[in-house]
């Protein structure tokens, strides 16, 4: 009877502790999503810092990336940005998730998808990535008159790149 209720009072005391332990863990992944920051039809302009799409979301200017961004897409969800993205030199986009990203720079003349005339650094990791560039702006990268090809690095994801009339 003694070995039994030893046993007893070990598992009881291993169950608590492992649910402490998952307390614990969902805690932190709870309290890390609660520092992303919420993407929304009003974002246009994303500053140093990660930023989480949680629902289909359709930003009609163009967004402007300032410092170092992460970009979490949610499954299931897609950022559509109608005027694109604009990431020039000094800045950094890292893409991740599994969601959609269109970035179209609709009809804006010398516009990329992803870009600017002097292009920063773009890291996609994850994620579906379109991007279509307009008269003479490529899909991702340099437009017009650029003289700074920046950085694209690849490491996951599905990327689909079309640049606009005269241009990569």
């Amino acid at each position: 009877y003694t070995t039994l209720f030893r046993s007893s009072i070990t598992l009881a005391h291993a169950t608590r502790r492992a649910t402490a332990a998952l307390a614990i863990i969902l805690l932190t992944a709870t309290t890390a999503w609660a520092d992303d920051i919420p993407v929304t039809a009003k974002t246009t302009t994303m500053s140093s810092g990660t930023y989480r799409v949680t629902e289909n979301v359709t930003v009609d200017t163009r967004i402007t990336i300032d410092g170092d961004v992460t970009l979490i897409l949610g499954d299931g969800t897609t950022l559509t940005a109608n005027k694109g993205i604009e990431l020039s030199s000094n800045n950094k986009l890292t893409i991740e998730g599994n969601g959609t990203l269109t970035a179209t720079s609709n009809n804006t003349t010398n516009k990329s998808g992803i870009g600017a005339q002097n292009f920063g650094t773009l890291i996609i990791n994850g994620g579906n990535v379109n991007a279509t560039g307009y008269l003479g702006a490529a899909g991702i990268g340099t437009e017009t008159g650029g003289t700074d090809g920046g950085s694209i690095t690849i490491n996951g994801g599905v990327v689909t790149a079309v640049g606009g009339q005269f241009s990569a």
